[in-house]
């Protein structure tokens, strides 16, 4: 529907492989918004709701393009660390197993 509403082909993505956890990681319990805030959905359409988004994002690209190019240095950053991290414990199990 994304892409639809972008106008990009319905191909136009990656699968990526699952992470353990990814569900329960983006569920949301709005139920303190609404006790404490008083928030309430404005869509319960799902389709208008998405097109309302997609228009937000596109009329506000100075607001989230900076932050996103952050995030994105940020993630290189950390994955960088994670690749060290491997290779490091990869050598490691490899020089005990010789000794």
């Amino acid at each position: 529907m994304i892409l639809h509403e972008v106008g990009r082909d319905a191909g136009g993505f990656k699968w990526v492989r699952d992470q353990p956890g990814q569900d329960r990681r983006y569920a949301v319990d709005a139920s303190k918004l609404m006790r404490e805030l008083g928030w309430r959905l404005e869509h319960v359409d799902f389709e208008a709701g998405l097109r309302e988004t997609i228009a937000w994002y596109a009329a506000n690209r100075a607001w989230w393009k900076s932050v996103k190019a952050e995030v994105e240095a940020r993630y290189k950053v950390w994955g960088l660390q994670i690749s060290v991290k491997k290779s490091k414990s990869i050598r490691s199990l490899k020089s005990e197993a010789a000794g």
